[in-house]
């Protein structure tokens, strides 16, 4: 288990006016525990600015805590949420009035129709244990 504090956390500078605070970062060299991110960071966008954004060879998901963002021709307000798989195309990511985003990177593989349908298996039977 781990806890991060945003106000604990060093800024690290991605562009001019983007920070970002990693609150979780894969330890290198081990391997990933199930369902594990890579790394999970908290974006800060200042008005005006823009970031070209995390390479496209891992699962991206965002989730815009404040503010507004454009990620390639998208627009995502408060609350919005954006999934972009590994090797999908990279977006930059820009902000006009500033934003606080949630961006999780994974290293989620693609899945045949096989792999998916019997992840769907497992969840349901999961689900229907914990209503035991």
């Amino acid at each position: 288990m781990h806890t991060a504090r945003r106000t604990r956390l060093p800024p690290e500078a991605l562009a001019p006016g983007v920070l970002a605070r990693t609150l979780h970062a894969a330890t290198t060299n081990t391997p990933l525990r199930p369902g594990e991110p890579l790394r999970a960071r908290l974006v800060e966008f200042g008005a005006g600015s823009s970031w070209a954004g995390p390479a496209p060879d891992v699962h991206r998901e965002w989730l815009v805590l404040d503010g507004a963002v454009r990620l390639g021709d998208e627009t995502l307000q408060t609350r919005d949420y954006h999934v972009a798989p590994s090797g999908s195309a990279a977006h930059r990511i820009a902000s006009e009035g500033g934003a606080l985003v949630f961006l999780r990177e994974s290293a989620v593989p693609a899945r045949s129709d096989d792999a998916l349908a019997e992840y769907q298996r497992r969840q349901h039977q999961f689900d229907l244990e914990r209503q035991k």
